[in-house]
């Protein structure tokens, strides 16, 4: 056995008896964990979806009946804890399709 053997087998050994270590060290337990802030969203009827569209950005969707859709777009503000209304949009999906 060369020495190259010898320093390249002891080497494996150390890095696997640190690979051993670490997974037997359990993670620490934190009871700390993460606390999203409070957001205090308008009432709105129980038939909406509200989609997260960006960190921030939240669109309520209203769907009315079969053809006509409200979306409110509203944008939370970390510095004061409120939400701004940044867009209100009607759509109506009333479509005649005419057969022949």
């Amino acid at each position: 056995m060369s020495k190259s053997d010898t320093f390249n087998r002891f080497i494996l050994v150390g890095i696997l008896i640190c690979l051993v270590w670490i997974a037997s060290n359990p993670v620490p337990s934190n009871n700390s964990s993460y606390q999203s802030p409070d957001i205090n969203f308008p009432p709105f009827p129980e038939t909406s979806n509200v989609v997260q569209l960006d960190t921030n950005r939240f669109a309520i969707v209203d769907k009315e009946d079969a053809t006509i859709t409200k979306i409110v777009v509203v944008e939370y503000d970390e510095k004061t804890n409120s939400l701004k209304k940044l867009t209100n949009t009607s759509v109506n999906f009333d479509l005649e399709f005419i057969f022949e």
